[in-house]
């Protein structure tokens, strides 16, 4: 049987291929500028592919506003190419990811974060009181008594859903970053739930932890009294944060829906409805020497 071969067109194809990107690349200013700073000529590049796409990277983020705009893998990382001998590919971050992480350097002082990420900008100046609003009014000037340290304890703001508590709790908090205190914020059911997996897969993490919590210059435990707890949290691990803070006479933030009344009954009972009215008393008797008790009511403001 006869042989049949087939003529290649391999050669034909790539320099076709070539000629189109010769032709894209030249003349662009990006390219351009990139050959006149290391003295090269285009034709003289091998690597085209990798030239194109540093252009089309070039060209992406010339058109970008903002993180929130960005399209690459990793949000404010951008390519870049270097000449030496070669062109290698490099990454960087653009000038909006910089200025982001001069903005939010505060944050390394808020040790423990459980703010969501559209309110850590937050702060005590960016916000106003509700001024048809006693309670709030009041409970913002506290939060400035606070942040000066004219406070010599901290509060206990309780009131109905949505009135603003976590929200203003976490304008302080912020605030107090941003004059370089350490801080904390925990919202408790998080907190628990972490504590859970903690107890069973690294004890050494949650010794840490805990200890962070109750050496931090300002603590914030949001949401407190919203889950039952097990007796190891309430005993172990929030009893020992309190009790400790109490000792050291260090300023503590509760928020809550519950009234100290109601919170009692919370701390009495634990998750599997076991009563111990000695232990429940001794954590809200913590709470009572920490704290000013503040009321916050007004509208649910997340309807």
């Amino acid at each position: 049987m006869k042989e049949v071969t087939f003529k290649s067109n391999s050669k034909l194809d790539f320099e076709s291929i070539r000629s189109e990107k010769l032709k894209r690349l030249s003349n662009n200013r990006i390219i351009d500028s990139f050959l006149k700073e290391n003295n090269l000529k285009l034709e003289d590049i091998s690597s085209l592919s990798l030239l194109e796409e540093y252009l089309d990277n070039c060209l992406k983020c010339q058109n970008c506003h903002g993180l929130n705009e960005c399209t690459n893998e990793i949000k404010g990382q951008r390519m870049t190419i270097e000449y030496n001998g070669m062109i290698y590919p490099l990454k960087e971050y653009c000038n909006y990811y910089r200025d982001r992480e001069i903005n939010n350097s505060f944050l390394k002082n808020i040790i423990y974060n459980d703010i969501p990420f559209n309110l850590r900008n937050i702060t005590l100046e960016s916000i106003k009181p509700d001024m048809h609003n006693p309670d709030s009014v009041n409970l913002y000037v506290l939060l400035n008594k606070i942040l000066n340290n004219e406070l010599d304890k901290g509060l206990y703001i309780y009131g109905s859903f949505g009135t603003g508590k976590t929200y203003m709790s976490i304008a302080l908090v912020n605030s107090l970053a941003k004059a370089s205190k350490k801080c904390a914020f925990v919202k408790v059911n998080d907190f628990i739930n972490k504590l859970r997996k903690l107890v069973i897969n690294d004890n050494l993490e949650m010794e840490r932890i805990v200890d962070d919590l109750k050496e931090v210059d300002y603590l914030v435990l949001d949401d407190i009294g919203a889950e039952s707890m097990s007796g190891f949290v309430r005993d172990d691990i929030l009893f020992n944060i309190l009790d400790y803070r109490m000792e050291n006479k260090l300023i503590t933030i509760f928020t809550s829906n519950h009234t100290m009344k109601t919170l009692r009954e919370a701390f009495i009972y634990d998750k599997n409805n076991n009563k111990d009215t000695l232990k429940g008393e001794r954590l809200l008797e913590r709470v009572r020497v920490l704290t000013y008790e503040q009321h916050l009511g007004g509208v649910n403001l997340r309807k």
